[in-house]
């Protein structure tokens, strides 16, 4: 797994971009990290690569190039993927292409072709943070580069439906590389399995995409008629003057005493409320799959999110979602889902049907991309 200019800490332990590698270790593979800078408290079984650079400036993309060429040789990979749509891996498989840089593999007398994924949590969809112009150029560069990876994967349905409709791109090599939940954590648990309190809750970074002021104003209208429930929401602070925005908020509405920040939680605490919640929402205006819905999910909550990146998708899991920044509809379904516990359940045992383990979604990533990689 190949993370540009990255640096990952705890905070992406059950993200794809350490739960993939980890995955495949588990299934018996020998598997590498290569990002920016790795920094985990919990022992990782794939072994990690330092570039040791990290910004997104074009100074900083050639020198990490330069530094990650030789670690691609001397990995020799069976199966590559590239978690970065602006990399400069595609040149490196270029390279291969046209033999000037063959992969070998390690402690065999053959040469092998290596297999390329492009892994985007991007469906297509423009962005509002940048303009029209880089909006097109990513655009142009999934396209250009669709043609050289051997896939080109995103996380749902939905997204593969918009990502097909970009112009020149190889709709033969697009695939669903889904997101899953990260069962070395914690398996599934039943939402009647645990003693559940009165909680909304919701995991997010604290920043304006996530829609986090929708969701005081939604579940503010939907305590008028429920008074003793109580919102979380629990993630680290990346925009501060949002932060206080929302903290007025609270005030403004009078959820003074029904509102609690608890800030990012480690893995021991977030279960902990995950179990102990019995709804979750996240209302994003702009989101990929999140993984937070999977584990949600797998931690027995019925869902309330958005149909922004797979929310489309999970809708057919049973999840309740909404059209982005809808008010109205985020309102009637904090009700409905507030009105009976025998409803929560239902819902959250149709979701739990349709989720897949990390393990189980890499198995089949094996199996159907790559016929060279045998344990």
């Amino acid at each position: 797994m190949y993370v540009r200019q990255a640096s990952l800490s705890d905070f992406h332990l059950k993200s794809p971009w350490i739960e993939i590698p980890e995955s495949l270790s588990r299934l018996g593979f020998s598997s590498t990290i290569i990002a920016g800078k790795v920094r985990t408290s919990r022992p990782l079984r794939s072994r990690v690569r330092e570039s040791g650079v990290l910004g997104e400036r074009l100074v900083n993309s050639l020198r990490e190039f330069l530094r990650v060429i030789p670690m691609l040789r001397e990995e020799s990979p069976r199966l590559a993927i590239v978690y970065a749509s602006m990399s400069l891996a595609p040149l490196y498989i270029l390279l291969q292409r046209v033999g000037l840089n063959p992969s070998k593999a390690k402690n065999s007398g053959h040469n092998f072709k290596t297999v390329w994924i492009n892994k985007l949590d991007w469906d297509g969809t423009n962005s509002p943070s940048v303009g029209l112009l880089a909006n097109t150029l990513r655009k142009f560069v999934v396209a250009v580069t669709s043609h050289l990876y051997d896939w080109t994967t995103v996380e749902g349905r939905s997204s593969l439906r918009r990502i097909s409709r970009i112009p020149m791109i190889n709709r033969g090599r697009l695939a669903v590389l889904e997101v899953g939940f990260p069962d070395d954590f914690y398996g599934l648990t039943k939402y009647e399995e645990s003693e559940r309190e009165k909680i909304v809750l919701c995991v997010a970074r604290i920043a304006p995409e996530k829609g986090l002021s929708i969701l005081l104003r939604a579940f503010a209208e939907a305590r008028s008629q429920y008074p003793d429930w109580k919102l979380v929401l629990a993630g680290p602070v990346t925009d501060c003057a949002y932060f206080d925005e929302l903290k007025r908020e609270i005030l403004r509405l009078g959820l003074t005493t029904a509102v609690e920040l608890p800030g990012f939680l480690d893995d021991t605490d977030l279960h902990a409320l995950y179990v102990k919640s019995s709804i979750f929402c996240l209302p994003s205006l702009l989101e990929n799959a999140g993984q937070v819905r999977f584990e949600a999910m797998a931690n027995g909550l019925p869902l309330i999110t958005s149909e922004t990146g797979t929310g489309i998708d999970l809708r057919e899991s049973g999840a309740a979602v909404v059209p982005p920044g809808d008010l109205p509809s985020l309102v009637i379904v904090l009700k409905d889902l507030m009105s009976s516990s025998s409803k929560r359940a239902m819902a959250a045992d149709s979701q739990q049907a349709h989720l897949r383990s990390y393990l189980e979604i890499c198995r089949q990533l094996v199996r159907q991309t790559c016929s060279n990689c045998q344990t």
